[in-house]
């Protein structure tokens, strides 16, 4: 039966759109490697993954950490830079506990069972995924910035005569190009490294 799936209407497009963002994209499934690649390629999606996983490869099945783990070890990355989906809730409560970014997949407007993790993200279909995901970056690239310079700080007020530095540029330690700082705040650097002092004014605006 599920050697003959076909996917939804918007996954072709979602990720030819996120390939051509340059993400990573992976399978990581409880299936077997056999079935998982005749899937992929019964719908024509072999260009766009970068790898299918499977849980033979660790022995034991999801929800065990061992299986969310493979991913991250072939990678080498961090448990929050993945953007984790799943239609499943005991998936999506497993993947978030183990500290992926998780998106429930919620076609049917279900309600998310009694778990003890509630996932911050849901789509009704892939569409808006790249919208989250977006999000999902710029909180992550938030909470690991820190600025080592303060360029050009000049003279500026916030208009009720508070004396503030704006700054035209930083250098931080971790940049990511489509983020754009316009920092407003104290000559104090460790303002900076914190994030959102508590000045209306101080803190980090970011464009994309």
């Amino acid at each position: 039966l599920y050697k003959i799936l076909s996917t939804y209407p918007e996954v072709k497009k979602t990720l030819e759109e996120l390939k051509r963002k340059n993400f990573k994209l992976a399978i990581l499934s409880n299936g077997t490697p056999d079935l998982l690649n005749q899937l992929v390629k019964s719908n024509s999606l072999e260009e766009f993954f970068n790898d299918i996983f499977s849980i033979e490869t660790v022995g034991i099945y999801k929800p065990n950490a061992d299986v969310y783990n493979i991913p991250i070890k072939k990678y080498q990355i961090q448990e929050n830079e993945v953007a984790y989906l799943s239609a499943n809730t005991w998936d999506v409560s497993a993947g978030g506990n183990y500290g992926f970014n998780p998106v429930w997949v919620n076609r049917n407007n279900s309600i998310f069972d009694n778990l003890d993790y509630i996932p911050k993200h849901q789509v009704k279909h892939l569409g808006g995924l790249l919208d989250i995901i977006w999000q999902i970056l710029i909180s992550n690239i938030m909470k690991n910035i820190e600025v080592n310079k303060i360029i050009n700080p000049i003279p500026a007020s916030d208009g009720a005569g508070v004396k503030l530095k704006r700054s035209i540029g930083v250098e931080p330690s971790y940049f990511d190009p489509f983020l754009m700082l316009d920092e407003f705040g104290s000559e104090n650097k460790d303002d900076y490294i914190a994030g959102f002092p508590p000045h209306p004014h101080r803190g980090i605006e970011t464009v994309t």
